[in-house]
């Protein structure tokens, strides 16, 4: 796959604000989520009244598209003892962790060039040894400035 032919273009901005990704992930999401199992559940109501005048082949039919029914809605929403399986909940805790793990990005990023900028300032002397501000992820070094 060929890249756009202004793919390098320094004029291109990818803006992105992980707080309205991560209160879409958190709120919105499961808003429409709560939505839809709304819906689902109107068609289930209706789709249980519609079992119970079928017989025969009609019936079996009925019973294998209702097992596959509740498998799909339990794919999609999880049981009721792990909600946290279904796909709407962990796109959720995905997304939500996606945008923590961005914003925790940029925050190191800014740390790193404003530690570079207080480093070319800053006097001329011996510099300290160089320094780890944190022993989790993301582990940041920090050198000191050349003299």
């Amino acid at each position: 796959m060929q890249p756009p032919s202004n793919y390098d273009d320094a004029g291109l901005m990818i803006n992105v604000n992980p707080d309205t990704i991560y209160h879409y992930a958190i709120v919105n999401l499961k808003n429409a989520a709560t939505v839809v199992a709304g819906a689902i559940n109107a068609i289930d109501g209706i789709w249980q009244n519609l079992q119970l005048g079928w017989a025969g082949e009609t019936a079996t039919e009925a019973q294998d598209f209702s097992n596959k029914w509740n498998t799909a809605i339990q794919l999609l929403f999880g049981t009721e003892a792990d909600p946290q399986s279904g796909a709407f909940e962990q796109l959720a805790t995905a997304v939500a962790t996606a945008a923590s793990n961005y914003a925790q990005a940029e925050y190191s990023n800014w740390q790193m060039f404003e530690s570079l900028v207080n480093s070319l300032n800053a006097p001329p002397g011996t510099p300290p040894p160089p320094t780890r501000n944190e022993n989790n992820p993301p582990v940041t070094e920090t050198a000191p400035a050349p003299p």
